[in-house]
């Protein structure tokens, strides 16, 4: 065939014609590109090959649970004649999977049907037999691979799969074994550094001030937690979140507040799940204070000390232990529970100054607790009395001139070797002056006694006299003073 020349104008027609009939304009979009056009499902389970090269967007495609609205969608529709658990995914995974019930315009997303955190391998939800659930994939235009999509019916999720369904802890020591690869990550869970795959749900709520420890020791992937108060879709997270390793599984300990409810949600930080273990202890906060009505008492009087217990159950009865302590070492004195108002009080004797604390071990209701040391000291008993008398006018006894007042003393419990005292005072001008210059010390013999005459001719008829002794104490016992005895010297 002979050619022929053209005009440059037929020439750019014809150029224009080309570019219109040019094969990737002509491709055709995948068939179910859109809404009205969604490929039907059918028995589980199902798999495709996704064609998203060619795919577009509707401007009324309802935006993907990770927010904002996906330049290609691709659509699959699921009736199901069992309602069942659906397990929906793509290999490879990252590709967002939003799940609706309703008509075009007026989607409801399913809640637990989003997969669009980074990470995660799929979506599961739980369908109603004879409902329609349309399924939008959004893959990104910046992908060169094949993709296949697979709906499958999805694993039996653990009782405590959703916030609503948690397990509610009501004992002080609780432990939990399940299989978590079946748990569902919800839309609205909160973030535990991210969001965690594969989450299950404790709630606890504290009685009283109480310390609380959860970990994952045993569980055989990496597992996370996280402890929140608050309401669904309004947490507050507790502290921090924990994530470990399968060797070095995370632990947390913290207060929980009287009365206030706490959250745990537990998972995983990365798609895989397994076998989870989880341990909770709580120990309630009690505060143990000792006091006794008086912190000094003579020797061989009663002693009541009052332990008391703070934070405790109402019905129980706590058993409480009182020590005394001497030096290093620690002596059991009495033990015993409490009653309703948490009180336990002793009666006690003590020998010498001694240090009492109370101790409170715990079990597995309560933490331990201990006082601190309670100083309790025992005074001796110093007594004297005036001998050789003749008689008495009033507080003052009477001694004939040239005779020597003996005045007799003793110290309750036996220190003998150790001095006493003696003061001796006459009254001059209206005040009590010594008598003798300095302090004047005896010895108490072995049974604790001693005695001291007054020479007579120290003494002047008609002065007024008075003479005790004092025992200034020692690390054992307090000191104590006798009574002033009066005397004075007649005609």
């Amino acid at each position: 065939m002979q050619l022929r020349p053209v005009s440059r104008g037929v020439a750019a027609l014809a150029a224009v014609a080309f570019a219109l009939v040019s094969p990737h304009a002509a491709a055709a979009a995948p068939p179910n590109d859109d809404f009205d056009s969604a490929t039907p499902i059918g028995s589980l389970p199902y798999t495709d090959a996704l064609q998203y090269q060619d795919a577009t967007g509707s401007v009324d495609d309802p935006s993907t649970c990770g927010g904002g609205r996906s330049e290609r969608t691709l659509w699959y529709k699921l009736t199901p004649a069992a309602s069942q658990r659906v397990k929906l995914s793509t290999d490879p995974g990252d590709v967002p999977i939003d799940v609706f019930v309703g008509s075009r315009g007026a989607l409801t997303r399913v809640p637990a049907a989003c997969l669009w955190n980074p990470g995660a391998a799929d979506v599961r939800f739980d369908a109603v037999a004879g409902t329609t659930y349309y399924v939008m994939l959004s893959p990104s235009s910046a992908w060169q691979v094949d993709i296949s999509f697979k709906a499958e019916v999805g694993p039996t999720p653990p009782a405590n799969d959703d916030f609503d369904d948690a397990t509610v802890i009501e004992e002080f020591t609780f432990a939990d074994t399940l299989d978590s690869g079946a748990a569902t990550a919800w839309p609205d869970d909160p973030l535990c550094h991210r969001q965690l795959h594969m989450g299950v749900w404790y709630r606890y709520t504290a009685p009283a001030q109480t310390r609380i420890h959860i970990d994952t020791i045993g569980s055989t992937f990496e597992a996370a937690f996280g402890v929140y108060t608050g309401s669904r879709g309004n947490l507050s997270l507790v502290g921090e979140c924990r994530s470990g390793t399968i060797w070095q599984q995370p632990q947390l300990d913290f207060t929980a507040q009287a009365g206030r409810t706490y959250q745990i949600l537990v998972g995983s930080m990365w798609a895989a799940g397994g076998t989870l273990s989880f341990q909770f202890r709580a120990r309630i906060i009690s505060t143990l204070t000792l006091s006794a009505a008086r912190s000094t008492i003579d020797y061989g009087r009663t002693l009541r000390l009052t332990a008391r217990l703070n934070r405790f159950l109402p019905g129980t009865s706590p058993t409480i232990s009182i020590y005394k302590q001497s030096g290093g070492l620690r002596e059991l004195v009495a033990s015993g529970g409490v009653d309703a108002d948490g009180v336990l009080t002793v009666a006690l004797r003590p020998e010498a100054n001694t240090r009492y604390l109370a101790g409170w071990s715990g079990d597995e209701q309560y933490s331990a607790d201990e006082t601190g040391r309670l100083q309790i000291r025992v005074r001796v008993i110093t007594r004297g009395e005036l001998f050789r008398h003749f008689g008495r006018s009033g507080a003052y006894k009477l001694y004939r001139r040239g005779v020597n007042p003996v005045y007799a003393y003793s110290v309750t419990p036996n220190h003998h070797r150790r001095e006493v005292i003696i003061s001796f005072q006459h009254l001059r001008s209206g005040r009590w002056r010594n008598v003798v210059r300095g302090q004047l010390e005896f010895p108490l013999n072995s049974e604790s006694e001693g005695a001291v005459a007054v020479n007579a001719r120290v003494l002047t008829v008609g002065t007024r006299y008075r003479i005790r002794a004092r025992f200034p104490g020692d690390g054992d016992h307090a000191g104590d003073v006798a009574a002033w005895r009066y005397f004075r010297v007649t005609g």
